[in-house]
């Protein structure tokens, strides 16, 4: 009774694809049959042919498995002809699935040739036939998610009808490979399952003759194809090598199976969630799959969603940060805006690129060179090739950070307005042309970001200022009204002045307001006249000096450390001792009773830095980012939020930049930075 089953089965199998073979062959016009649509239906036939004259005679079903491999080896071929791949790579994937084949045929005929068959021929063969099905699966996989939607139709029945064939093998020779023997039930039943994808193949013959589909290939497909192919091998490797332990490891078989099988999970997740490992996979991919390294589409969708995403969690300048960095797998990096205003491009943000980056001067010959050739600087090329090619003088902290990688510049309406440093690619990469471009274009890209986002912040500053304006314009008008109305109470006061009770109420309460009315229009009318004086200067390090020497009677903890300078530098008398009165003042408070602080003036190779020092409770760079120089914030009750924005303000205008390092818990340090004026700016990177 099976051997009737067997021979039905196989029998209608071989009918059916043999009608399937002709039916294509007068349909299809000979310049457009494929060889592998061709001979797929034909080794069909005969391997279901030889399979039931194996049931008819009685013989080892094992005869067949060269003709088994050869069957679905050509399926394989037909699907993977349909897919539009570059030449080179179809070849060389052809000749792997070809070795595989090969392979796997070998172990078909050892498995004949032999008397007894070794357990172990069998597994092979059983583990050949689930890598090539596995690959045909992918090969479905592809079409069914690349296909357009008008072609797709014509594919459809013959992706389902290969799954079919497919699927029911993977599960037969599965059972092969682990257990190393042939389910017979599924055997008889194998004839039928291939029976029915026989018309379900011959669907898509009347429906397309060309057999060249329109495919976009997806590299996020083929990038969790390989993933699921490297998977799916490393678990059947795994599981091989548990199916031994447990047949040849004795007492310790069952236990080290376990192991075994749990090492293998835990490996293969921390494989799967590595993110070295996925940059290593995706460059591989890029260069053996794609005559380009980047889905363009795809990677812009990706950059231009990270730049218009606001979260919580990611400010600004670390989204401009990431969405150029993601381009090229790296780690990390940091930004420089150009500030006008501090005549320097200044820090706004870093991540994983070390704690000594600081603000460069806008003459510094970085910046020269970026304003006039706009390119690329590749630090670790540079630093291999250092000496033998033109390269600007970059910062010696900057060169010297090894995970310092690449120098972007960001350039705007043929202007620099800043640039960005990445860390090092989490997969080792050599840049081409192709990177280059994109990153250039990308950086274009961060800088129109970065211009707007300035120019929205200048506007709404500005509104703010104009309405704090416009409030404190009311209150002088009301102050002016107070005044005239009180000014008509003392003359009223003739009416009642013989009251003595009136005289003394009137009296305090005019001579109160009176007082603090007058004293706040003659502050107003004495600024308006400062306006209109020569500024005095005075010497750097004695106006430190006379500094010191006021407040130290104030602050017990307070200490001066002065550094000779080169070169003397002349400032702004008055406006030096307001910034360091609100910064020693505001360090004081922070410092608390039993504090310190600490006032100094050091050398540095771009001019002198004049610092004051507090070990209060420090703050947070969020705040310090987007708070602390905003007008009209303030942390404190009752405050108006002007203070630093006024440090700030005055120490550009007295030719300084001002800097802010501070951790919670760790204090603050306020640094300004006198820069030396060498050169003329150039014209892209100051207008």
């Amino acid at each position: 009774m099976a051997n009737l089953i067997e021979i039905v089965g196989f029998g209608g199998t071989a009918i059916a694809f043999g009608i399937l073979w002709v039916f294509y062959m007068l349909r299809s016009t000979p310049g457009n049959r494929p060889l592998a649509l061709i001979c797929a239906p034909l080794l069909t036939v005969l391997w279901a042919s030889a399979s039931g004259t194996v049931a008819v005679l009685g013989l080892k079903t094992s005869l067949t498995a060269p003709l088994q491999v050869a069957h679905s080896f050509g399926w394989i071929l037909v699907l993977h002809q349909l897919m539009d791949r570059p030449v080179r790579n179809r070849t060389i994937e052809r000749i792997i699935l070809g070795l595989i084949a090969l392979a796997t045929i070998a172990s078909a005929f050892a498995t004949i040739l032999t008397a007894e068959p070794e357990r172990l021929y069998t597994i092979l063969f059983g583990g050949g036939m689930c890598v090539m099905v596995i690959a045909g699966l992918l090969a479905i996989e592809h079409l069914f998610r690349n296909s357009e939607p008008t072609r797709f139709w014509a594919l459809k029945h013959l992706m389902l009808g290969c799954a079919t064939l497919m699927t029911f093998d993977l599960v037969l020779y599965a059972e092969v490979f682990l257990f190393g023997e042939l389910d017979q039930s599924y055997r008889f039943a194998q004839g039928f399952v291939d029976m029915i994808a026989a018309p379900l193949i011959a669907v898509s013959f009347m429906r397309n003759q060309s057999w060249r589909v329109d495919l976009h290939v997806s590299r996020e497909v083929v990038y969790h194809s390989t993933v699921l192919i490297v998977s799916g091998l490393y678990l059947l490797g795994m599981a091989a090598a548990g199916y031994y332990v447990q047949q040849f490891g004795g007492d310790w078989a069952r236990i080290s199976g376990i192991v075994i099988a749990v090492v293998a999970v835990v490996t293969l997740i921390l494989g799967l969630t590595s993110e070295t490992i996925r940059a290593r996979l995706r460059v591989w991919i890029s260069q053996h799959f794609f005559s380009h390294k980047y889905d363009y589409r795809k990677e812009w969708l990706r950059f231009t969603g990270i730049l218009s995403h606001e979260t919580d969690t990611l400010g600004f300048h670390e989204r401009l940060l990431r969405a150029i960095g993601d381009l090229v797998d790296s780690t990390g990096g940091a930004i420089w805006l150009h500030m006008p205003e501090d005549q320097s491009f200044s820090l706004q943000t870093h991540v994983n690129l070390g704690d000594k980056l600081r603000a460069i001067p806008e003459t510094h010959p970085l910046v020269t060179y970026l304003s006039q050739s706009g390119e690329i600087i590749d630090l670790e090329q540079l630093r291999r090739n250092r000496g033998h090619q033109e390269a600007p003088d970059l910062p010696e902290w900057l060169l010297k950070d090894a995970r310092a990688w690449l120098i972007i510049p960001l350039v705007h309406r043929d202007v620099l307005i800043g640039f960005i440093t990445l860390a090092r690619s989490r997969a080792p990469r050599e840049l081409d042309w192709e990177d280059h471009n994109l990153l250039r274009v990308a950086g274009q890209q961060v800088a129109s970001y970065a211009a707007e986002e300035r120019s929205l912040r200048t506007l709404e500053d500005a509104k703010k200022l104009e309405d704090f304006h416009r409030r404190f314009a009311f209150v002088v008008h009301d102050i002016k009204n107070a005044i005239s109305q009180l000014s008509m109470l003392l003359r009223n006061a003739e009416k009642h002045g013989d009251n003595p009770e009136f005289q003394s109420d009137m009296l305090a309460t005019i001579q109160n307001t009176v007082d603090r009315m007058t004293s706040l229009m003659e502050r107003l009318k004495a600024g308006q006249e400062a306006e209109k004086n020569e500024v005095r200067q005075s010497d750097l390090e004695m106006a430190v000096q006379a500094s010191f020497d006021s407040w130290s009677r104030k602050i017990d903890s307070l200490d001066l450390k002065i550094a000779p300078l080169q070169n003397p530098k002349q400032v702004a008398e008055e406006t030096l001792q307001t910034v360091l009165d609100h910064l020693l003042t505001n360090a004081a408070e922070a410092a608390g009773d039993g504090g310190k602080v600490e006032l100094g003036l050091t050398e540095t190779n771009d001019g002198p830095r004049l610092y004051v020092k507090d070990n209060g409770p420090g703050m947070t760079d969020e705040f310090i980012r987007e708070r602390l120089f905003r007008p009209l914030i303030s942390s404190k009750s009752g405050g108006f939020g002007i203070g630093a924005y006024q440090v700030q303000q005055l120490v550009r205008d007295m030719g300084g930049h001002l800097e802010v390092q501070s951790k919670p818990g760790e204090g603050t340090v306020m640094s300004i930075y006198f820069f030396n004026k060498a050169i003329d700016m150039p014209q892209s990177a100051s207008a």
